[in-house]
C-alpha cells in the first residue's frame, strides 16, 4: 500500500497524556471539540489549509468532530505547539518537521540548506518510504503523530540592505526560527543568528533588534513586511517542510473510522491542495513584494551553496546514523 493509502486508513497507537478534547452532548449526537493551533495570520495559506481540513472532518463525521482553529499564535508559537502536543495539552498543530528535533535530533535534516532540489523532489521524499520512517520515528519518540507533510515554500531573505550574495549576509543580525538547523545555517553564512517567534519579528525589524529574516514570501506579504524593511532576495536556500501534526493521545480517543477520516482529510488538505497551490502562491507573493521593495531575483546562489556546504556534513557528524539515513534517503529520491 502506498504512503498516501496508509494515511487514509488505520491508526498508529501511542501512550499519551489527556488532551484538551471536550465532549459536548448535542440534541442529536455527541460532539467532540478539538483544537488546532498555528502561528501565522489568517490570510496565510496555512490557515486556509487548516480551514479545509477542519471543514472536511466536520462534514465527513456528520458533525461529530468539530475542529476549532486558533490562528496567529493565539495559543502557541510553532515550537511551543509541538511541545503542547507532546504534553497532551493540544490536539492538532502546524509545525516544521525540523522543529521536532527536540525529540528526534535527526529531524533537522528537513531544514538542511539546498538539500531539496524543488518541491516535487520534496514530495517524493516525504510521501514515500522515507516519510513513513520519519512519521514512525517521531511518533515513537514523542507521541506526536504526523498526519500529513506540507510544502510551505522555499525560503527567501528580507533585509534592510541589498543581498546579492552570501557575503552580504555576513555580520547581519538575522532572525531564524528557534530550531538548531536554522541557527546552524545562519552561522555558516557568518550571520548573527537571532532565534525568535514570528510574532516578535515586525517590531524587531522596526526597532533594529534584527537586520533581516528568512521565510517563504507569503509570510512576508501577510504582515506587510515592507513597512519595516526594504530589500528581498530570492535565495531559496531552504525548503520549508511543514507538517500537520496531532497528539497521539487525541488520535487514540477517536474511533477507527474517525481516525481514518482525520487522516484522509489531512492528506487532501495538506498533501494535495496545499502542495498543488504553493508554487503559484509563492510566485504571486514574490511579485507583491516587488511592488513595495527592491528585489534581487537572481542572487549569487552558488555563493550561498558554497558558504553552507559544510552544514549537512556537520549535522550528520554530530547527529549520527539516523541523520545520515534521512539525508541519503532524500538524495536517493533525487536520483530516481
Amino acid at each position: 500500500m502506498t504512503f498516501f493509502g496508509k494515511l487514509f486508513t488505520g491508526a498508529m497507537t501511542t501512550a499519551g497524556a489527556f488532551a484538551i478534547t471536550l465532549a459536548v452532548i448535542g440534541s442529536a449526537q455527541a460532539q467532540t471539540h478539538l483544537v488546532l493551533s498555528h502561528h501565522v495570520p489568517t490570510t496565510h495559506v496555512i490557515h486556509q489549509t487548516a480551514e479545509r481540513f477542519a471543514k472536511t472532518v466536520e462534514e465527513r463525521t456528520n458533525g461529530e468532530i468539530i475542529i476549532d482553529i486558533r490562528p496567529a499564535g493565539q495559543l502557541f508559537g510553532m515550537e511551543e505547539a509541538a511541545e503542547a502536543l507532546n504534553f497532551g495539552t493540544l490536539d492538532f498543530a502546524w509545525t516544521n518537521v525540523s522543529a521536532l528535533q527536540r525529540w528526534v535530533p535527526a529531524m533537522g535534516f528537513a531544514s538542511m540548506p539546498f538539500l531539496f532540489e524543488d518541491g516535487e523532489h520534496a514530495r517524493r521524499a516525504f510521501y514515500g518510504p522515507l516519510g513513513e520512517k520519519v512519521r514512525e520515528d517521531v511518533l515513537a519518540a514523542s507521541g506526536v503523530d504526523i498526519i500529513a507533510f506540507g510544502n510551505a515554500g522555499f525560503r527567501i531573505i528580507v533585509a534592510k540592505m541589498p543581498v546579492e550574495d552570501a557575503g552580504d549576509v555576513k555580520g547581519m543580525k538575522l532572525r531564524v526560527p528557534n530550531v538548531a538547523a536554522f541557527v546552524d545555517m545562519a552561522r555558516a553564512l557568518g550571520a548573527n543568528a537571532v532565534p525568535m517567534p514570528t510574532s516578535e519579528v515586525y517590531t524587531a525589524l522596526e526597532t533594529g533588534v534584527i537586520d533581516g529574516m528568512e521565510s517563504p514570501a507569503d509570510w512576508f506579504t501577510s504582515v506587510a513586511i515592507w513597512e519595516v524593511t526594504t530589500h528581498a532576495a530570492r535565495t531559496n536556500h531552504i525548503f520549508t517542510a511543514g507538517a500537520l501534526v496531532a497528539s497521539g493521545a487525541t488520535m487514540n480517543k477517536l474511533t477507527e473510522d474517525q481516525q481514518a477520516i482525520v487522516r484522509a482529510a489531512a492528506v487532501e488538505a495538506v498533501g494535495e491542495w496545499m502542495w498543488s497551490n504553493v508554487e503559484e502562491t509563492q510566485s504571486t507573493n514574490w511579485s507583491i513584494l516587488g511592488e513595495h521593495m527592491t528585489l534581487v531575483d537572481t542572487p549569487d546562489i552558488d555563493s550561498f551553496r558554497e558558504a553552507t556546504a559544510g552544514v549537512v556534513d556537520a549535522f550528520v557528524g554530530q547527529t549520527g546514523e539516523q541523520a545520515a539515513e534521512y539525508v541519503e534517503g532524500v538524495r536517493a529520491v533525487a536520483a530516481d
